[in-house]
């Protein structure tokens, strides 16, 4: 009985915690905890970022012709993701998993990448080159294996229209290379 009170005590206040974290976090700021978080983002010539908030990047140095070709370059705290568009608006969902998803099929995507991401503080953005808005979110400080999944690229009809959109799922792992686990030619 005693133990049963004392895990439910454990739950209770883990779950007040994690609740006054969500409702306390800095204005323009999102807790993600292991559920998808989709955000809007403006992409400006063809690519966005997911990178360290405090991050200055020397982002001249990206995009040479092979991350060019697997849509994707890095540098220390960065991560960019390169689009089917110029501009516009396009869907970004984030999600953090404790673990490598077991069950991830790709047959619904059109190209698939993984890397890695070095996070310092936690507080981390999406953005773009001249972007007007800069989308917040919060993780751990650590190591993350970065897996980005591109879906409708088939749909861009124009550098400003279509329905592309990309899904960003983030665990904890080691360092790897930047990799193209599925390719769609340019």
């Amino acid at each position: 009985m005693c133990s049963v009170f004392l895990l439910s005590m454990v739950v209770a206040v883990g779950t007040a915690y994690l609740l006054w974290r969500t409702l306390n976090s800095r204005a323009g700021e999102v807790m993600i905890l292991e559920n998808p978080r989709e955000f809007i983002v403006e992409v400006d010539h063809y690519q966005f970022y997911v990178e360290n908030a405090q991050l200055q990047a020397d982002t001249s140095v990206l995009w040479d012709e092979r991350a060019s070709d697997d849509r994707l370059d890095v540098l220390p705290g960065l991560v960019a993701v390169g689009t089917a568009r110029y501009g516009g608006s396009i869907r970004v969902t984030i999600e953090l998993a404790t673990t490598r998803p077991a069950d991830l099929s790709f047959d619904e995507w059109d190209h698939v990448v993984e890397c890695s991401l070095a996070v310092q503080s936690g507080d981390m953005v999406l953005s773009s080159p001249a972007g007007p808005g800069r989308q917040r979110f919060r993780v751990s400080p650590g190591m993350y294996r970065v897996l980005v999944l591109y879906g409708g690229l088939d749909t861009v009809v124009s550098d400003y229209e279509g329905d592309d959109h990309y899904y960003i799922i983030l665990w904890p792992d080691t360092a790897v290379s930047p990799q193209v686990l599925k390719r769609k030619p340019r």
